[in-house]
């Protein structure tokens, strides 16, 4: 007699529950996201709303719905590959120069200027990356400044930008190697100081008056992620890499595709042109 399988209500469930978790991580790897700064002008201007995609990087907690991403810590469980040079890219918010602990969900989008082993450095708003100039992209702009202001925010920026104690400006910054998997951090007294902030974020407690990391002393510390330099197109009012520090490339969630919506935040009017505009 011939017997006809049947499959264990077990493996049904099962089944049904991997079907089910495909679905969410392919409707959750698509996102509209709304821009309120102007740090990537004329590539994507305030009051616009892009489309972002959130799978060529790799499958993360993003990739879910967002009532279920932001609901649960994030984390990695596939990379498919690593930002490149000059894309643009949407990003989990590191964290301010001297927050060691990332804030709670907040996406940036900025352009990946350099990656794990580049050496960066600003020179008169000029970028270089390992000892050549590069160009800005076709859309960037940037706001023009006197003399006057221009001294001004150079002055201010001394004390804001990463990292600690080495007087950069958004103008002239660097040079700085980009950290690498495997990279060795000499900690020395300024050592600590530079540091303390990109440590803490890789899961560590550091104490600067001990000298100490996880209670141990340190006179070095081995780098535990891949990063990026990341830039805004507007150079002249964005809050990035030369702030904030680096990008671990691990936060990478997705890169922008299109825009969906553009909206004059000053007096609500639609900006037709605008829609359907790809984003490079």
């Amino acid at each position: 007699m011939e017997q006809t399988g049947n499959v264990h209500p077990l493996k049904r469930r099962r089944s049904i529950w991997f079907v089910l978790l495909i679905i969410a991580i392919v409707l959750g790897s698509f996102q509209a996201l709304y821009n309120t700064t102007g740090s990537m002008d004329s590539t994507v201007v305030a009051g616009e709303t892009m489309l972002i995609e959130k799978i060529s990087f790799g499958i993360s907690t993003q990739n879910l719905p967002p009532i279920l991403c932001d609901a649960l810590p994030y984390k990695r469980f596939l990379t498919v590959r690593l930002p490149a040079h000059g894309e643009t890219v949407v990003f989990r918010h590191t964290g301010e120069r001297d927050l060691g602990s990332s804030p709670p969900t907040q996406l940036f989008m900025k352009r990946c200027v350099a990656t794990s082993g580049d050496t960066v450095q600003l020179r008169g708003g000029t970028l270089y990356v390992n000892g050549i100039a590069t160009q800005l992209p076709r859309t960037a702009s940037q706001i023009p400044f006197s003399e006057t202001r221009r001294a001004e925010r150079e002055e201010q920026e001394q004390y804001r930008t990463f990292p600690v104690g080495r007087a950069y400006t958004s103008a002239d910054w660097g040079p700085m190697r980009v950290p690498k998997h495997g990279d060795t951090l000499w900690l020395d007294a300024n050592g600590f100081h530079e540091w303390t902030t990109f440590v803490q974020r890789e899961g560590h407690d550091v104490n600067i008056d001990a000298c100490t990391v996880d209670d141990v002393p340190a006179a070095a510390y081995v780098v535990e992620r891949d990063y990026m330099f990341a830039l805004g197109d507007n150079r002249s009012n964005s809050v990035d890499s030369r702030f904030i520090g680096f990008v671990p490339t691990n936060d990478v969630i997705g890169t922008p595709l299109i825009i969906l919506k553009a909206v004059d935040p000053e007096t609500g009017s639609f900006i037709w042109n605008r829609v359907g505009t790809i984003i490079h």
